[in-house]
């Protein structure tokens, strides 16, 4: 629940513990950010997250469309950069002593990765976060939250793979709060998520605003 992930957050940060934000009275702002890769989302996450912003609207809010700023279309790129290039330090010495135990597609792919990007790669990289990050902020003067996909669809059958990250990894890399909600399953009778964001270091309105979002959605 909410409130659960409420506490959970405290105890991670290391703050005092409080009683969960309660949903507001007056209905939200709602920013519905489809992104520039709605077309890679399978057809019953597009269908689940266009019939969860017919909800909102029929609850009140206010959801409005929201094309990402121009600059958001090297985050991809520059996440891809950042977080090999982490990695590849990170894991220096699980790379170093247990290589083999390392999966091949980790190796393969995001250590090669990390190997081939420079210093000045991950400057530039962290350079277009930053500017994605300050873009945003004009968004959020407009909304209390974006309504977004979380994944492209249901979770993939096997232990293989977690799936595709791209719907998130736009807003990790921003250092953003998110968080998801349940809406419905896939053709697999997989659950899917509508994914909620606000503006950095609103953790709090997030989940104020989630908890109004679930009672809609419900």
């Amino acid at each position: 629940t909410l409130p659960d992930l409420w506490a959970f957050r405290g105890a991670l940060t290391g703050t005092p513990s409080s009683a969960c934000p309660d949903a507001p009275e007056t209905p939200p702002r709602i920013g519905f950010c489809k992104s520039p890769i709605w077309e890679e989302g399978e057809a019953g996450m597009r269908t689940a997250l266009e019939n969860a912003a017919t909800e909102l609207r029929a609850a009140g809010a206010f959801v409005g469309d929201v094309e990402l700023p121009e600059s958001f279309a090297g985050i991809w790129d520059a996440h891809a950069r950042i977080t090999s290039f982490e990695a590849w330090r990170g894991f220096a010495w699980e790379r170093t002593h247990h290589r083999d135990q390392l999966s091949e597609p980790f190796r393969e792919g995001r250590m090669k990765r990390g190997a081939a990007c420079s210093d000045e790669d991950y400057r530039a990289a962290q350079a277009v976060v930053a500017e994605c990050r300050r873009d945003l902020e004009a968004v959020f003067g407009r909304y209390d939250l974006l309504l977004t996909p979380s994944a492209p669809g249901e979770a993939p059958i096997g232990l293989s793979n977690t799936g595709s990250a791209r719907f998130n990894c736009i807003w990790t890399a921003c250092g953003v709060p998110c968080l998801t909600l349940p809406c419905g399953n896939g053709p697999n009778r997989m659950p899917l998520g509508v994914q909620l964001v606000a503006r950095f270091g609103g953790d709090a309105n997030l989940v104020a605003h989630a908890r109004w979002v679930e009672r809609a959605l419900r």
